[in-house]
């Protein structure tokens, strides 16, 4: 198809007296009278989407596309983006039971446990993975209509067979070793163990992190939809399995993938999640792995749960005992054994033609091997200048006896290590510097990666971890949430080696589960929480949900301290959002802030689209009010862009809690505002019922343009509702 691309052909949303064979007929009609023939139409289109809402890809030219952008009953054409992937133990940190589903002989049951079917757009899954078992599950629900699909698979050993916990298996791509669901690179089968895996005891990755594998909720039921590879995650692909999985009868979907932030009218995401909210699916993606800079948040649509990064308490530390007998700690998959040798900095072991800031990087073209050779190196890191496995392997290959490298932004992070070496703080380089530069002849000892449990703070924010404010709407605070997404040890793909040998191609080393970290790691959690509270309140709202995982959220860390953002600064809610999750107390949030899509249409109104960008997004005609005024969307957070004067801002909260219940607020306004809440006591009398307050904020200076924080808590009892509160000038 020379001179021509993919593009994605939105058509709007579905009726629901439409027949999807009626839909099919009518985009192929469409295309072909643009391309030519039926013919042409059927080998130039992609998907189809007519489900849940309507449209098709295709291969078209410039041209085409422009035609067709014209073409009555078109809403939107947009090219075929690529977008990106962005435990044994981190369950326990956050706070979740081991509840599973009973099996069809007991006679206890958990309220719709059975009933919790979580999707997951990703890469694949490996269903003989013991974390798939179904062992003790009840029959599969009978609203279920999705399939385990193996269409054109001809060798009998990779047919996905699908069970009463993974009940479902699509495929979207076309290209990679397999022709199914299968996963040929890992991360989906991570991510779907993280949500709902069944419970496998004593299980590590080669004695690191060793323990019970779970899932947030092991009594879920998964079902994979297939739209990535190690390549990445195609738009159209990507609204295709949207399309399935709420025609299939999913309760939840899981998407640990994105890409730059997006304007929401071309963004498959927000357009695809929309529609799944629409059926009441909540949506929780991964916020992106693209900090620490600010707005680099992605995935930020209010209907969206979005999820940020964080550690936990556990850590897979790396000894590095100096000269003068101060042990520094590292991080690092290190297996080699302990080794001792003369440190050598970079920029000593340089040419003599090289850039001093160069060899201090440890760019590989500037270093002497004979230099480097059978000494322990430390490098001021950045893998944005030199990759590091290249900087890996070429130290190994030159028999460097050991690496030290230097970086806040990726130092808590596992990574193989082909010698020994580790990650350090740059405030433990700080110490390394000083200490070579008290004498001529300096040494260290490197000692193999242990694990250590307890570790002080914990959480703290990512360094990789994608910051807000987002910048297609600053009304709204993203990211939501975070979540453990830090060395997450989970499932693996038994066809993709966890690391390569010495970093050689020909010494694969395989291993049942594997340790990992970024977004991707931390949206399952939120996903694994937000299915332990819908199998208890099965008939909650995807807002509700989002609103009671925000309010019970934790904002300080297991010293009773104020989150820390990964270089031990003071982190703000644009790191961490509401805080980090606390499945158990989200279970009992006692106040909810529910919203409806009406509400979000009206909020897009609010923020600045048009009825035509906003039928692009959901598929509706809408008319918005000559003059909208400021967003007002009952969000859990509360965001003031630009505070000039006294402003007010209208917040309702429904009772899910006991019918007579009474709370009090407790704010904590941000810096230089007083805040006013009205009416200050809430008192309710039935389970359901809602009331409405106002925040009032009132400059009591000039504000300046940088973002200030606080917070409001209602309190009953036992139980806080807090959310966070950002304002700028």
């Amino acid at each position: 198809m020379a001179g021509s691309k993919k593009y994605v052909v939105y058509t709007g949303g579905k009726r629901e007296d439409v027949d999807p064979a009626t839909v099919v007929s009518s985009l192929a009609s469409m295309l072909a009278g643009i391309v030519g023939s039926d013919d042409e139409a059927t080998a130039s289109m992609g998907f189809t989407y007519k489900k849940a809402f309507t449209g098709f890809s295709a291969w078209l030219t410039e041209d085409q596309a422009e035609t067709l952008s014209a073409t009555p009953g078109v809403v939107k054409v947009f090219p075929n983006r690529m977008l990106q992937l962005q435990t044994t133990h981190s369950w326990d940190f956050v706070g979740t039971p081991n509840v599973t589903v009973p099996s069809k002989n007991e006679s206890k049951t958990l309220p719709a446990a059975a009933d919790v079917i979580v999707g997951v757009l990703d890469t694949g899954v490996w269903p003989e993975s013991k974390s798939f078992s179904d062992a003790g599950m009840s029959e599969v629900p009978a609203r279920w209509k999705g399939t385990c699909d193996n269409k054109g698979v001809t060798n009998a050993s990779v047919i996905i067979n699908c069970n009463k916990k993974l009940i479902g298996a699509r495929n979207y791509l076309t290209d990679g070793e397999f022709k199914n669901a299968r996963d040929d690179a890992g991360h989906g089968t991570h991510t779907t163990s993280t949500i709902g895996g069944a419970l496998v005891p004593q299980v590590s990755e080669f004695g690191l992190g060793a323990g019970t594998a779970r899932g947030g909720f092991p009594g879920a039921r998964v079902a994979m939809y297939r739209v990535c590879s190690e390549a990445g995650c195609a738009s159209d692909a990507i609204l295709a399995a949207f399309d399935d999985a709420i025609d299939d009868g999913v309760d939840i979907l899981s998407l640990s993938l994105g890409g730059l932030p997006l304007a929401y009218d071309e963004d498959p995401i927000a357009i695809g999640s929309f529609h799944a909210i629409e059926r009441k699916i909540l949506v929780s993606c991964a916020g992106g792995n693209s900090g620490p800079a600010a707005s680099s948040v992605s995935n930020g649509a209010p209907w969206i749960l979005t999820v940020a990064a964080s550690t936990i308490d556990r850590h897979f530390s790396v000894d590095i005992k100096l000269g003068n007998d101060k042990t520094l700690q590292g991080t690092a998959l290190n297996f080699e054994n302990i080794t001792s040798a003369s440190l050598i900095l970079g920029k000593d072991a340089s040419l003599s033609s090289a850039n001093s800031t160069q060899a201090s990087l440890c760019l590989v073209t500037v270093l002497d091997p004979a230099k480097v050779k059978g000494k322990i190196i430390v490098c001021e890191f950045d893998p944005l200048v030199i990759p590091t496995i290249i900087l890996l392997k070429s130290l190994n290959n030159w028999g460097a006896a050991g690496v030290i490298l230097g970086n806040d932004v990726i130092a808590d992070i596992v990574r193989y290590f082909p010698l020994p070496g580790a990650f350090i703080k740059k405030a433990a380089l700080k110490d390394l510097l000083a200490y070579t530069s008290s004498s001529n002849s300096t040494a260290a000892t490197i000692f193999p990666t242990k694990t250590v449990l307890d570790v002080e703070p914990a959480p703290t924010v990512a360094g990789f971890s994608s910051r807000g404010p987002h910048i297609e709407n600053l009304d709204i605070l993203k990211p939501d949430i975070t979540a453990p997404g830090v060395n997450i040890l989970a499932a693996w793909s038994a066809a993709v080696p966890v690391f390569l040998e010495d970093l050689d191609a020909t010494k694969p080393v395989f291993s049942d589960f594997n340790i990992i970290s970024g977004t991707s790691m931390a949206c399952p959690h939120a996903t694994g929480a937000a299915a332990y509270v819908k199998s208890i309140h099965p008939d909650w709202s995807p807002a509700a949900i989002k609103s009671a995982l925000m309010t019970t959220a934790k904002s300080v860390d297991n010293e009773k301290k104020p989150l820390k953002d990964f270089d031990g600064s003071d982190a703000t809610p644009f790191a961490f959002g509401a805080g980090q999750i606390s499945p158990l107390d989200a279970a009992n949030p006692g106040l909810v802030y529910d919203t409806s899509v009406e509400e979000y249409l009206l909020h897009l109104c609010a923020s600045g689209y048009n009825a035509t960008q906003i039928a692009v997004i959901s598929g509706r005609t809408v008319r918005c009010p000559e003059s909208p005024g400021a967003p007002k969307l009952n969000y859990p957070s509360v965001t003031i862009p630009e505070l000039k004067n006294q402003t007010s801002v209208v917040r309702t909260v429904t009772n899910v809690g006991a019918p007579k219940s009474v709370y009090r607020a407790i704010g904590s306004p941000p810096l230089g505002i007083e805040l006013i809440v009205s009416p200050g006591t809430l008192a309710f009398n039935a389970t359901g019922q809602k009331i409405a307050y106002t925040l009032t904020f009132v400059p009591l200076q000039n504000l300046s343009k940088k973002w200030a924080f606080g917070e409001l808590i209602w309190t009953s009892d036992s139980i806080s509702v807090r959310s966070p509160l950002a304002v700028k000038g």
